[in-house]
């Protein structure tokens, strides 16, 4: 996958997560009618799938190199390390 196409994907990623963002802070206010919550609700697990898929693909494509006894070797990235190691 070339730069481009991976930069596009981190951008539709980041406002996946800035539309989620903003769909839970409304449903959190709490101050919307059943239906506009269900409608609400419906849209951000929409988005959540599709960033878990943009996640999903990223870390199939992943592999972080370790030094080992026998010089370097690679194993599946762990998304959770990783977001451990970010905050």
């Amino acid at each position: 996958m070339n730069e481009e196409m991976q930069e596009e994907k981190a951008a539709d990623f980041e406002g996946l997560l800035r539309d989620l963002n903003a769909t839970m802070e409304k449903l959190e206010r709490g101050n919307l009618s059943l239906e506009e919550s269900i409608c609400l609700y419906g849209h951000a697990t929409t988005l959540y799938q599709a960033a878990r898929k943009l996640l999903d693909d990223a870390q199939s494509r992943l592999e972080v190199l370790m030094a080992g006894a026998d010089g370097l070797t690679t194993r599946p990235l762990d998304p959770e390390e990783f977001l451990k190691e970010r905050q």
